[in-house]
């Protein structure tokens, strides 16, 4: 089959996905619907598929631009005989899906900011709108947990499936093995201490301050522990960050604390 994922080219979410069904057979294909740069479109030919490019924001009162990269999108997805479009995050992407009237159409959700919680609805007049549309067009849902797909299961058809597939690790490549020591000399961390490592992206939606909150209350009981931050730069709200570092920098613990930023894939 020739499947095409659509998704935030920028993310490594997709990646197992495309490994998965190249390593099975499968021509493979990626389009974004986020700008990217040439180390990321060489990190997503490397997982396996081969990038064909990407549309802008999904514009209301510019319409003309969301109908050029509609027509984009569908006159590349027939020059390619795409067989399975499938949209990583309920987003613009499965909007733009929706409406290119592509079939089978697949749509993970993953709660990293298009479902949240219990009480989610969809919010903004575009999303209101297009993303129950979206969902009804779907032909699969997939899901990271049972709560998410019960939220979303209302805005299906009753004939859609929804199957929860959790998310997990490669053990061949993260496993328990030895500490290497130029971390521990790089963020200048005392050989064999404890370490907390938070990965959360540094924004209000993933609780930091509730996390940095638990850190100060962990490391005052476990004095030789310390603790790392690790997000990207290109994806921090500022003025969150300048909440996070006031509250560890007021704390008993602020030198056994590192903001380390991005860690490479």
């Amino acid at each position: 089959m020739r499947i095409c994922y659509f998704a935030d080219g920028r993310s490594i979410h997709f990646h197992r996905w495309i490994r998965f069904f190249a390593q099975a057979g499968h021509e493979m294909y990626f389009a974004s619907y986020q700008p990217v740069t040439e180390s990321q479109i060489k990190e997503i030919e490397i997982a396996g598929a081969r990038f064909l490019g990407g549309v802008g924001p999904f514009y209301l009162k510019r319409f003309w631009n969301t109908r050029r990269d509609l027509m984009w999108l569908k006159q590349t997805l027939r020059n390619e005989r795409i067989d399975i479009l499938h949209c990583h995050f309920l987003g613009p992407n499965a909007w733009y899906a929706a409406l290119s009237g592509h079939h089978p159409l697949v749509i993970t959700v993953m709660g990293g900011g298009d479902v949240c919680g219990p009480d989610w609805r969809p919010q903004g007049k575009a999303a209101r709108y297009l993303t129950p549309l979206a969902l009804r067009r779907a032909d699969l849902i997939t899901s990271w947990s049972p709560l998410m797909a019960n939220v979303v299961r209302p805005y299906c058809r009753d004939s859609t499936p929804i199957d929860v597939l959790h998310g997990g690790i490669d053990l061949r490549i993260f496993h328990p093995g030895d500490r290497p020591q130029y971390l521990y000399e790089r963020w200048n961390i005392p050989p064999g201490a404890p370490v907390i490592l938070s990965p959360r992206l540094m924004r209000p939606l993933s609780n930091l301050h509730q996390i940095a909150k638990a850190l100060i209350r962990v490391c005052a009981e476990i004095p030789n522990a310390y603790a790392l931050f690790a997000y990207p730069v290109s994806a921090q709200d500022a003025e969150y960050e300048v909440h996070i570092r006031a509250m560890i920098d007021q704390s008993p613990i602020a030198d056994r604390v590192r903001f380390i930023g991005a860690i490479p894939h």
